[in-house]
């Protein structure tokens, strides 16, 4: 690991970047673990993040009336920083100014007639100005562009941990509007735009300033031309302005094709089983290329409009300072090389000027359109605060809780809709798509729960019934929309869906955790993993595909369910973790894991394998979307006509049927074996031969 301050820069070595040279010498032969580590003043995140995330909750939960700025966060912080290029900028383009003036008087001072026109008879301090201004203005710029780039790599880490900490922080309705490809998107580009709008004063009031200093200098040189000049100039960047406004407009349109194509890759690579399984991969193939030929098309476009704008701005910088000495001439003035050498070279910094004007332009727009989708991103709505302090008996303390699960065909559909920036939607279309929304929903209606520390809680119900909305909702995973949360204590959530990252497996029960080799072993031990750790190739160090795609489904779960475990949190909410393992390993793993090792824990254990349900200190019943009944396995036993009774009673049943089902089973095998003994006996009786 390098330290920061070996890389620490001195003056020379800040204006010649000859810092980077023994970085780059020794390019080949490092590694990540050799980024060097930021200072804390420079790598600090407190001083933006978590002041402008909290003015966010304030303005969502309607305790302010206006969202906050991002940029005035961002100018407070890099506000010296600003300052320095600021000024640094503006003495390089006052210095580049006087320039051509003082080249004017080295040429006056070549020709007798011009001597009139001479500040002093002596030559020697204008060319030593030339010297000095052409030696100091690209050191200038060398520090500017220095401190840009160092700020720009401090704003890419702020940025991003805002963005990432806002992601942590959004709602079930907010993650089905913001998918993988426009996360992505706001991440890259749009937070880029964002730095672009940080530096763009500089970048807008100097070329102005550059612009009018330019005009004034030309003004003394050849008087009148000047407005003709200028008026000419005008009209002819009107049309490069219009092919600006419309590239932007494309660019905008690509950026939506490049959201779709990425979303539908993410859900190819998702389903790409299913998809060669089912044969259908020219189907998804042509939607790709469909994409991507939309994407280049427009691609082309913009590529063209690009390339015409340059050449036309290129072309007009050399036609209007023809123009301009043509006029200047037709005015009756006399041209002579102390009057065409500056203004040209005045010409040729307004052409470069205005060009950078039409690139600012650009830039505004681009910075516009970032803006508003990080900051339409930044105000999405986002998960209710908990109390995370219910006192020293409850863990988790339920009040009139509701959940609600979103639509989200329709959801996605008026968020469509709204990014491609259709300004009337209509007020009945919009009206109906927030109805369908809101009809089309599972909602688990008020929660009445509190659970106290270290007890061990089933959770049961039918399919559909609300058990993994309840504990997806505890976990967090899910926004409740009314009624009050307490949670205290840390959260392991085993998900119905087993997820595994892509690492060994010892990643993924650690899971960024310091290892303990003794505790990983036992935890490996009592979730049944050992023999089939010990069967592979690299044990436990054998990496797992994406989503586990080379182990089986029972595997998958015992090895998230070793993670939980090996979390040591206070609360384990297990979604079914015994459904994909069979009946001898998950008994197992259930008096092991379950039972024993998280004794004196708080679990929250559904399930539909009611068999375990006589070892849970107390078991809670949803119907329908509501808490239905709540008590000890006796308790509910006793209730006539209950839910939890006729759950037993034909869950009973149903094993009663099984059993007499492999009775039966077992019965005529065991006749066919008869059968076919029989015959084969007399096959052999009726081949035997008697002698006498």
């Amino acid at each position: 690991m390098i330290d920061a301050k070996a890389i620490e820069t001195g003056f020379v070595s800040l204006i010649s970047n000859s810092w980077l040279t023994s970085i780059m010498k020794n390019g080949d032969n490092l590694a990540a673990k050799d980024a060097p580590i930021l200072p804390k003043n420079s790598a600090d995140t407190e001083l933006l993040v978590e002041p402008y995330l909290a003015q966010v909750g304030q303005f969502l939960r309607r305790q302010r009336k206006d969202f906050p700025n991002i940029y005035f966060h961002l100018l407070k912080i890099f506000k010296w920083e600003i300052v320095a290029i600021s000024l640094l900028q503006l003495l390089s383009m006052l210095m580049t100014a006087f320039k051509p003036l003082l080249i004017g008087q080295f040429l006056a001072y070549l020709d007798p007639q011009q001597s009139a026109h001479l500040w002093s008879n002596d030559i020697t301090l204008p060319l030593a100005a030339i010297f000095t201004i052409s030696i100091v203005t690209p050191i200038l710029d060398s520090i500017a562009n220095s401190l840009s780039a160092k700020s720009q790599v401090n704003f890419w880490v702020l940025m991003n941990t805002l963005l990432y900490k806002k992601t942590l922080k959004l709602s079930a309705e907010s993650r089905v509007k913001y998918q993988t490809g426009n996360l992505l998107n706001i991440y890259g580009s749009d937070s880029a735009k964002i730095y672009q709008g940080l530096t763009a004063f500089n970048s807008c009031i100097f070329p102005i300033i550059q612009v009018v200093t330019n005009i004034l200098f030309l003004q003394s040189l050849i008087g009148l031309t000047t407005v003709y000049t200028c008026i000419a100039y005008i009209l002819a960047f009107i049309p490069v302005v219009m092919m600006q406004i419309r590239i932007q407009q494309l660019a905008t349109k690509s950026d939506m094709l490049v959201d779709t194509k990425i979303n539908h890759l993410r859900d190819i690579f998702k389903s790409i089983k299913n998809i060669k399984l089912s044969n259908v991969e020219n189907y998804f193939f042509d939607i790709v290329k469909a994409n991507i030929d939309q994407d280049m098309d427009v691609a082309r476009i913009i590529y063209l409009l690009n390339r015409v704008s340059f050449t036309v701005t290129t072309g007009l910088s050399t036609l209007l300072s023809c123009l301009t000495f043509v006029i200047y001439s037709i005015l009756g003035s006399t041209l002579n090389p102390a009057v065409i050498f500056p203004a040209y070279m005045y010409l040729d910094q307004i052409s470069s000027q205005l060009v950078t004007l039409k690139e600012i332009f650009e830039v505004a727009m681009v910075v516009y359109e970032g803006y508003n989708i990080v900051t339409k991103f930044m105000s999405a709505s986002e998960k209710r605060d908990t109390n995370d302090n219910t006192g020293s008996r409850l863990a988790i303390e339920l009040v009139g809780t509701t959940w609600k699960w979103f639509d989200p065909v329709y959801i996605k559909e008026a968020h469509d809709l709204e990014m491609k920036k259709i300004r009337y939607i209509g007020k009945y279309r919009k009206q109906t798509l927030e109805r369908k929304a809101n009809e089309n929903t599972f909602q688990l209606k008020d929660v009445n729960l509190d659970i106290e520390k270290g007890k061990t809680i089933g959770v049961v119900g039918t399919v559909g019934a609300g058990k993994s909305t309840l504990l997806s909702g505890i976990a967090r995973e899910l926004d409740y929309n009314s009624g009050k949360m307490h949670i205290d204590g840390t959260i392991a959530y085993f998900t119905q869906q087993p997820w595994l990252m892509m690492d060994t497996i010892e990643s993924n029960i650690t899971f960024g955790q310091e290892l303990d080799q003794q505790k990983l072993d036992h935890i490996i031990e009592i979730c049944g993993l050992k023999m089939d750790i010990d069967g592979l190739d690299n044990g436990i160090h054998t990496l797992v595909g994406e989503s586990g795609v080379n182990l089986s489904g029972g595997q998958k779960a015992r090895v998230s369910l070793a993670r939980c475990i090996y979390s040591d949190s206070d609360i384990y909410l297990l979604d079914d973790p015994l459904a994909s393992i069979d009946a001898r390993v998950g008994r197992q793993v259930f008096e092991a894991a379950i039972k024993n090792e998280l004794k004196g824990k708080t679990v929250l254990f559904s399930t539909h394998q009611l068999q375990y349900m006589n070892q849970m200190d107390e078991i809670i019943v949803i119907d329908k979307g509501r808490l239905v009944e709540r008590g000890t396995f006796e308790e509910l036993n006793q209730i006539d006509s209950g839910y939890f009774k006729k759950m037993i009673e034909n869950f009973h049943f149903d094993e009663e049927l099984e059993n007499d089902t492999k009775e039966t089973v077992i019965e005529t095998q065991s006749k066919q074996v008869s059968k076919k003994t029989e015959d084969i006996i007399r096959k052999e009786q009726s081949k035997t031969v008697f002698f006498f």
